[in-house]
């Protein structure tokens, strides 16, 4: 691959008056004060692939008002990539390869960010160009070294990580993937894909000894640890085997003496774990695991069987663990980043949806219908056939053997007296004067967080909006969505206001409005405002702050 890093400096109104370039294998910079003078660089490097930080932004800035030149990939609402095709050129974000700040890719190959106070001037000092300059540097020099271990582990540098870690894992590890799952058998069993347990167990603030324990590389360790369903042979049926592999819809009711239920339920958006009776789609590891729990299965509406197990992972985790534990000792930091991307991205491609999410060139192509004409490009998001290796029923038992190891230390915890506070995917927190968790560095075991040592204070507000204090009494904030500069004052008063750039998309469809008469700018920092309006709904929350189960009728 042929790389060339960027990056622009605007003056955060939409404004950008500093574009640079850097080719990693020359050493060279390519710095220019405008547009036209930075794109007639870029037109002459077919078949390269330029590499930015948070590449959504440069672009907006490279190709103000001529957006419709690209072609713009995403998943959600996240820029995957963008090309100009006719020239063979690429545009790809580092973000979705290693999820680091310039500062921190800096920090992994010893060349510091510089630093630069931001005040909204267009002049092009000296200073500022240095500036620009050091982050295009770090960006090359990173993707440069990264892909250079790519090519030496034998891993091919694709869109994503999720990508690359597919091509690596069939090419040396497996096979192509590949199932005769019809479109709809493929949407039931996304029907049973659910994600992590995050709830809160007590909401009010609690002082004491708070234990933290998080497990090591959590889906990995599933992966090695447990067998899946072997694609090949299956068949339908309303009279499940569970002591087979399969997905089934069933009518299931929890027992009412459980204050830690097992089984999942999308309720209202929101993912919960409620007692009483409902209908949902799941695995047949988790319905026996149910069962011994004292659920009981009313009816089988629908299942999906499968002949055989097997262990297509074990190898592929337990090479690379050991992969990343030897960079640790030898205390090789990009190393390390390559093996845990691999070990943390390996499972997410097999859930990938029949989705495709564009904006094209409205010059380039026949509108379709649900196209939304958006200036000279064209927003197009529709339903396409699922990926060959897009089966999901291998996710759904991922993430049904990663909630089953968390509820085993969950319940552990609750039947040791502790009081048991709040739990997010791979992690427990409670209140106890003592440990209960072992502390181990090993593969799927629990790690103690703060250096193995307790925290003080904690009090939940909601899933991922917490604070914590230590003994020494620093304090962390948990705030999911808001900058880190404001997640003191929006924890304490739960509102902010702050500034945000505007993002293409958005930008282009509020600018439909025939009622706007000043047309929005990519990239123009407008203030926001973020304020909590709900309360903690996934229990029931008593007057004391502790919760119990939701209850479905």
């Amino acid at each position: 691959m042929k790389i060339i890093a960027f990056d622009t400096e605007d003056n955060s109104k939409g404004k950008c008056f500093l574009y640079d370039f850097y080719d990693p294998e020359i050493h060279e910079h390519y710095t220019f004060k405008t547009q036209d003078d930075a794109l007639d660089f870029v037109f002459t490097k077919t078949g390269y692939t330029f590499w930015a930080c948070n590449l959504e932004y440069d672009l907006n800035n490279l190709f103000r008002d001529i957006h419709g030149l690209l072609h713009y990939c995403y998943a959600g609402s996240r820029l995957l990539s963008a090309e100009l095709k006719e020239d063979k050129i690429k545009f790809y974000d580092t973000l979705n390869h290693w999820p680091m700040s310039v500062k921190k890719m800096g920090d992994r190959i010893n060349l510091p960010k510089l630093e630069m106070k931001h005040t909204g001037s267009t002049r092009v000092s000296k200073k500022m160009i240095e500036y620009c300059r050091r982050d295009t540097e770090i960006t090359g020099k990173f993707v440069r070294a990264m892909s250079q271990i790519y090519h030496k582990e034998n891993i091919e540098l694709k869109m994503t990580i999720a990508s690359s870690t597919l091509a690596h894992f069939e090419e040396n590890y497996l096979y192509k993937i590949e199932h005769n799952f019809t479109q709809e058998q493929i949407d039931f069993f996304h029907r049973g894909y659910y994600g992590g347990r995050t709830e809160i167990f007590h909401n009010k603030p609690v002082t004491g000894k708070i234990w933290y324990h998080d497990i090591n590389s959590l889906y990995p360790s599933v992966m090695k640890d447990n067998l899946y369903p072997k694609l090949e042979g299956f068949y339908e049926t309303t009279n499940p085997n569970l002591d087979l592999s399969g997905m089934a819809y069933v009518d299931v009711e929890a027992p009412t003496t459980l204050s830690i239920p097992y089984l999942p339920f999308k309720h209202e958006g929101k993912l919960v774990f409620p007692l009483g009776r409902f209908q949902s789609v799941y695995t047949y590891f988790e319905l026996r695991e149910a069962q011994n729990l004292g659920y009981k299965i009313h009816r089988v509406f629908r299942a999906i069987e499968f002949d055989q197990d097997f262990d297509p992972f074990s190898r592929f985790v337990a090479e690379t663990y050991e992969k990343r534990r030897v960079a640790q000792s030898s205390k090789d930091e990009l190393m390390q980043i390559t093996f845990k991307n691999l070990l943390n991205y390996s499972y997410g491609k097999y859930a990938q949806k029949n989705e495709s999410t564009k904006l094209i060139p409205l010059k380039d192509t026949t509108l379709k219908g649900g196209d939304v004409i958006l200036g000279d490009l064209i927003f197009r998001k529709e339903k396409i056939k699922y990926p060959r290796y897009a089966n999901c029923v291998w996710a759904c038992y991922v993430t049904a053997y990663a909630r089953h190891k968390l509820f085993k230390a969950l319940t552990q915890v609750e039947k040791e007296g502790a009081l048991l506070l709040y739990c997010d995917t791979d992690s427990v927190i409670y209140e106890n004067p003592t440990s209960l968790i072992r502390d181990s560095k090993e593969l799927g075991e629990f790690k103690t967080e703060n250096n193995g040592e307790p925290f003080r204070y904690a009090h939940f507000k909601l899933p991922k909006l917490y604070v914590l204090k230590t003994l020494a009494n620093s304090t962390t904030y948990k705030t999911k969505g808001v900058p880190s500069q404001h997640a003191e004052e929006y924890f304490t008063t739960e509102r902010i206001k702050y500034k945000k750039p505007n993002k293409l998309r958005e930008t282009l469809r509020r600018n439909l409005s025939p009622k706007r008469t000043n047309k929005l700018i990519p990239n123009f920092w407008e203030t926001r405002q973020k304020e909590i309006t709900g309360k903690y709904n996934k229990r029931i929350v008593l007057k004391n702050g502790s919760t119990k189960p939701l209850i479905m009728k």
